[in-house]
């Protein structure tokens, strides 16, 4: 079944890869469409891990209250330090045209 299968989506994808390289009206839209899936699934994806470090009950709290250091709301949690959070985590992007 397998030795059946991959050459016809190999065609199917050669098919699509093709008829996209032409010029359609719409194809901006499709393009668009296409891609918002893979943006949307990344960036909840980034937000999730940066919840899992600074969460709450994320690593880095945990290690905070291992070194003595007690907060009651999480790094993201207070507008005070969120921003600086972030900038500690990436001191070179700081200045630069990065959006946050």
């Amino acid at each position: 079944m397998c030795l059946l299968l991959v050459p016809l989506r190999l065609a199917f994808a050669l098919f699509v890869a093709m008829l996209l390289n032409q010029k359609h009206k719409g194809l901006g839209l499709y393009r668009t469409l296409y891609y918002v899936p893979s943006i949307i699934g990344g960036s909840i994806a980034v937000s999730i891990v940066w919840k899992q470090l600074f969460g709450n009950k994320g690593v880095v709290m945990s290690l905070l209250g291992l070194v003595g250091i007690q907060q009651k709301t999480s790094l993201l949690g207070n507008p005070k330090t969120a921003l600086a959070g972030i900038y500690q985590n990436h001191p070179a992007d700081a200045d630069s045209d990065h959006i946050l």
